[in-house]
């Protein structure tokens, strides 16, 4: 096997891998306009279809957090429960399963089954945390308005 054998099986981990850095600068930007009108259901679809044909499934999972941040932050109960549900189909192999309980605690809505996540300091300040995050920046976009 030469150089040039082992030079392109390495092209892929290098391509992955600038794909997934791409991918979380995306997803910061989406973070940053949670909550605004400024095209962000369209930016996130943009980035949904790049990411479907990247094929990194753990990216769809974080994509679709920040959509139920977006959604709590706006008090879109309907796009939260799609949201909720589309993670739990994303998750339901055990990855990043943590996320459905994260996107409950940021509507403020109960996780409806039980969880198999053990948070540090135990459920009730997780959830507080979570929620807080979405009403300060709720009460920061009426502030700028």
């Amino acid at each position: 096997m030469g150089n040039r054998d082992r030079e392109g099986g390495e092209l892929p981990d290098a391509d992955h891998a600038d794909r997934g850095e791409n991918s979380d600068r995306s997803h910061a930007a989406l973070l940053r306009d949670a909550g605004t009108g400024t095209g962000f259901e369209d930016r996130a679809q943009v980035l949904a279809a790049d990411i479907s044909t990247s094929g990194l499934v753990f990216a769809q999972a974080k994509l679709e957090l920040a959509l139920s941040f977006h959604h709590a932050i706006r008090d879109n109960t309907e796009g939260t429960a799609a949201s909720i549900s589309r993670l739990r189909e994303l998750t339901r192999e055990g990855y990043y399963a943590y996320y459905v309980d994260i996107a409950h605690f940021m509507a403020g809505v109960p996780l409806g089954t039980s969880s198999q996540a053990r948070w540090i300091d135990g459920e009730r300040p997780t959830r507080q945390r979570w929620r807080d995050l979405v009403i300060a920046r709720r009460d920061g976009l009426r502030n700028t308005r």
